[in-house]
């Protein structure tokens, strides 16, 4: 087992370097000494933080480490029998679960210390940036699907447009007749920009008065017919309705701003507690 650095008494492996790695390459391809440098210093930073915690008191309980074990051990082996293999394989998890298990419960005291959004903060940063918060152009649709692409299918479904006489009456047939799953609310899809369904119903529907129906038009799923219901045009988003989204996005860049500090201000403070074994990964 090759050991790359150590930070205290936390060795960094090279296993672990690989395995760092693997979240950021796609199939067999050898991850490069670019990528192996940028892994190892996430693994010291995660061993400073480590480190940091327990020097804080923070423990990791047997009940917190068996939930988590059997989480990992479910989503892993799923009902397979566990053998002697990946009965070591498991238990070689021991220290990264605890490790994992420990920097949750520090960070999230951290964050929950000091980052605090408040409405103030939203409002200022939606008032700067209110040209983006733009709704586009919608329209609201119903819709009657005859599924299948052949002669029987568009036959189906100008019998199906031939019994329409009103608005009503498009909305009562789809709920009969339509093959889509919107036919449980009577063909109903509900408000949509462009960029949301297929292309062929959204530009149908652009094009369309409120209450005109359509002629039969073919998609991948099959025939369809449309009615639009309702039409309205860009809006301003009121800071309202996005104020919780908001307050999400900030939050995690408070979270990500927060969490480079720290590491930062415990490279600099514990330097020398770092150890690069290997000249191949020094940086």
């Amino acid at each position: 087992m090759r050991i790359i650095a150590t930070v205290y008494d936390t060795d960094i492996t090279e296993s672990d370097v690989l395995r760092e790695c693997s979240s950021f390459v796609v199939g067999d391809k050898a991850p490069d000494h670019l990528l192996r440098i940028t892994s190892l210093a996430k693994l010291i930073d995660r061993a400073l933080l480590f480190n940091e915690a327990v020097s804080k008191g923070f423990i990791a309980t047997d009940e917190e480490y068996d939930a988590l074990l059997m989480d990992v051990l479910e989503k892993e082996f799923g009902d397979q029998k566990i053998d002697d293999h990946h009965d070591k394989a498991a238990r070689g998890l021991d220290k990264l679960l605890r490790c994992r298990i420990i920097l949750k419960k520090y960070l999230s005291t951290v964050f929950k210390e000091k980052i605090k959004i408040t409405d103030e903060q939203l409002r200022k940063y939606y008032l700067e940036q209110k040209e983006i918060f733009i709704h586009g152009p919608e329209v609201r649709a119903s819709h009657l699907l005859i599924a299948g692409t052949g002669e029987d299918s568009l036959a189906r479904c100008r019998e199906v447009l031939a019994q329409i006489k009103s608005p009503g009456d498009f909305i009562k047939l789809s709920a009969e007749y339509s093959e889509c799953p919107s036919n449980c609310n009577c063909g109903d899809l509900g408000w949509f920009p462009r960029g949301r369904l297929l292309k062929e119903i959204e530009d149908k529907a652009f094009e369309l008065e409120i209450d005109q129906i359509s002629e039969p038009f073919l998609t991948r799923h099959g025939y369809h017919l449309l009615m639009v219901t309702g039409k309205r045009e860009s809006r301003q988003i009121e800071f309202e309705e996005m104020k919780e989204l908001l307050r999400s996005r900030l939050t995690q860049i408070e979270m990500e701003y927060t969490l480079v500090k720290l590491v930062k201000k415990l490279r600099d403070q514990c330097g020398d507690a770092i150890q690069i074994l290997d000249e191949e990964y020094s940086y």
